[in-house]
């Protein structure tokens, strides 16, 4: 593997060019039922057309909890 290669496979991105409406009318349901939809517990995905990434499950709590 060359040094510009990396080992991590890149994240899952959301469908759609932006995900803010989406989140505004759905809430924290917007990433579970994306999540579900995309088998993943963690994706990328715009909000205000920012690179966002979104989380679901314990290990993902626990980042924000500490």
């Amino acid at each position: 593997m060359s040094d510009t290669q990396s080992s991590a496979s890149p994240l899952p991105c959301a469908p759609g060019f932006d995900s803010t409406l989406a989140l505004q009318q759905k809430g924290y349901d917007f990433i579970r039922n994306r999540s579900q939809q995309m088998d993943t517990d963690m994706f990328e995905t715009r909000l205000l057309l920012k690179p966002t990434i979104c989380m679901v499950g314990r290990e993902a709590s626990e980042i924000f909890l500490r």
